[in-house]
């Protein structure tokens, strides 16, 4: 009987006020904590779940996913909204295999708002 292995890759990674943006990005607005997990998808594409802690209640907020690693000229995006506590969560599957994402941002609005993260994929 042959048995089939699966490996999936998964990156999880969290970073607190003091290392989410670099001297390139000032910070803009009061955000806690940032932790972002990517999951390598057996069937091609990655999951991306990003919870972030600190934001306005009940807004609207965007993550968006990059090929560089400076938050330069994203390749897609995903929602997100927060819930009355400023807590903004987002579950979403894209079409990019894991080694292609190399940093994640959250942006205040429904699209290109004000950058409040960028975060490097390590």
């Amino acid at each position: 009987m042959r048995k089939k292995i699966l490996l999936l890759s998964s990156l999880l990674f969290m970073m607190d006020a003091s290392e989410i943006l670099g001297a390139e990005h000032p910070v803009m607005a009061t955000v806690e904590s940032v932790m972002v997990q990517l999951t390598q998808s057996p069937d091609g594409g990655t999951n991306i779940r990003l919870s972030a802690e600190g934001l306005e209640p009940s807004e609207e907020y965007a993550a968006f996913y990059y090929a560089s690693d400076d938050c330069l000229a994203p390749i897609g995006v995903l929602g997100v909204t927060t819930n009355p506590g400023g807590v903004g969560v987002v579950h979403g599957k894209i079409d990019d295999d894991l080694v292609g994402v190399r940093s994640i941002s959250l942006q205040a609005g429904p699209d290109y708002g004000t950058m409040l993260a960028c975060m490097r994929v390590p």
